[in-house]
């Protein structure tokens, strides 16, 4: 198989994550240049990678076909544009921004230069997910008519990064948001939404809350409720369920093991959740990046994740907050 040589924007966690996954797991890729505004030269130097604070250097490399883009939220539209504008392909973690019309800037960016773009939502590529999609497609639950999606964190995540995350809508519950969408093959519509700082007051302070719940209505008339925590203190806990009239289908939790005990005196015992959302979702992450390099090596593949799919969930989630914030039903057609 041809080498395919990319190079990264970002060394955060995220950053770090594809950079290793792309290492171990995929040996035809080749990382040839990381940006960071702040290197991380131990980590680099661990993993041999070549990495320097002058974005320009790494726009400038003509092996480079591909970027992946895993810096802050906030500089994800310029980046999207400085590459595009050299013809690099670009692979970009969600959200492309906080608002549409910023969104709509990076598409438009995209499809002038003619590029191939793919939006980081991993979750789409989680086996069980996406067996549930497949079956509802297939007409396994028959219409659906209720679905509800769980998505709560282990721990709270710093204030630095709540400040310039886009908030919980934004960073945590448009996974939801996209998901409802995903796994339906349906519009959202219509959504409300009771949202809150319940387990820490001190995201007040910055205008963003920690626990969401919101009430979606599908483009078939299926309903939807998504729960959505930043602190569980147990684990990951991820959940999906579609209820139909055919029958339900659900995800159960991924643990450390399967094993599940029953104790006398105590009960049916099991393993809590993975910890973490990298635990929780690892093979999803391969995955994506598996679908990402197949884009790059095939003409004819269309976006796994395309800029218009990543427009869609955050018009959700633009919605959500606007519900939360007025105390009303919002319409998703009120914000596009």
């Amino acid at each position: 198989m041809k080498e395919m040589i990319l190079g990264v924007i970002g060394c955060g966690r995220i950053g770090q994550m594809h950079v290793e996954n792309l290492i171990k797991c995929f040996p035809n890729v080749r990382i040839r240049l990381v940006c960071d505004t702040a290197p991380d030269l131990e980590w680099a130097l661990k993993w041999k990678i070549p990495i320097t604070d002058n974005l320009d250097q790494l726009l400038d490399c003509k092996e480079i076909e591909a970027v992946l883009i895993a810096a802050p939220s906030t500089y994800h539209i310029d980046l999207i544009k400085r590459v595009a504008a050299v013809g690099k392909h670009i692979f970009c973690e969600k959200p492309l921004a906080f608002d549409l019309d910023s969104i709509q800037e990076a598409v438009e960016a995209v499809e002038t230069a003619g590029i191939k773009f793919q939006v980081g939502f991993n979750r789409r590529f989680d086996n069980d997910y996406k067996s549930i999609r497949d079956r509802v497609a297939a007409g396994v639950v028959g219409k659906p008519y209720v679905v509800k999606i769980t998505n709560r964190g282990p721990v709270h995540p710093g204030l630095d990064f709540i400040t310039n995350s886009g908030g919980m809508f934004m960073d945590k519950a448009v996974h939801d948001f996209d998901m409802a969408q995903y796994v339906t093959g349906q519009k959202v519509v219509e959504v409300f939404t009771h949202a809150g700082c319940l387990s820490n007051p001190e995201f007040a302070e910055t205008g963003d809350v920690d626990t969401i719940m919101t009430s979606l209505r599908l483009s078939d008339g299926t309903l939807c409720n998504t729960d959505c925590a930043r602190v569980t203190n147990y684990g990951y806990d991820q959940r999906l369920e579609i209820f139909g009239e055919k029958g339900m289908i659900k995800t159960r939790n991924i643990g450390e093991t399967n094993i599940t005990m029953n104790v006398p005196g105590v009960g049916l015992v099991a393993d809590n959740p993975k910890w973490g959302f990298a635990e929780r979702y690892f093979d999803a992450f391969v995955e994506q990046m598996k679908a990402f390099i197949a884009y790059l090596s095939n003409d004819d593949m269309k976006s796994p994740v395309d800029g218009y799919a990543a427009k869609s969930a955050v018009a959700v989630a633009v919605a959500a907050r606007k519900s939360f914030q007025e105390k009303r039903s919002v319409k998703v057609s009120e914000v596009l």
